[in-house]
């Protein structure tokens, strides 16, 4: 499979896995992608998987909340101890009551009010992170690799 075919498969696999979730993605040619953005595929494969994967959390933060704040022990019904870090939260809660943090994190996870400060804190940790990697690609080129 040559770097075209593989840009076009890459493409694809994007189109299946997230074509109902953005409006118009299902209607791109991925054959009919012009030449340069081809060969900024081809010549930047980490970088491009990177940027998908940093742009797909940045409009879907829920996608890294839900699971890191499962894992943490918060559901939607109140702190789970019988999660692999459930413990935590229930301890916390036991020893200290409520304090700030645990207050946001639960509410976040019963899709409360501290939802959106959840998704934005990601959001702004995923704008950071991208504005990092592009520098560092810039300085020293695409030693990204898959």
């Amino acid at each position: 499979m040559n770097a075209t075919e593989q840009a076009i498969a890459l493409c694809e696999t994007v189109k299946d896995n997230f074509g109902d979730l953005i409006a118009g993605l299902n209607d791109i040619q991925c054959d009919a992608l012009p030449s340069h953005l081809m060969e900024y595929l081809k010549d930047n494969p980490g970088t491009t998987a990177m940027e998908l994967a940093l742009l797909l959390v940045t409009f879907l933060p829920g996608v890294i909340a839900t699971p890191a704040l499962l894992a943490l022990g918060f559901g939607p019904l109140g702190p789970m101890a019988d999660q692999r870090l459930g413990w935590l939260a229930a301890t916390v809660q036991s020893i200290v009551g409520t304090p700030l943090p645990f207050r946001v994190l639960q509410s976040a996870a019963i899709g409360g009010w501290a939802l959106a400060v959840v998704n934005w804190v990601i959001q702004g940790a995923i704008v950071v992170s991208g504005g990092v990697m592009e520098m560092l690609t810039w300085r020293g080129g695409n030693k990204t690799e898959v």
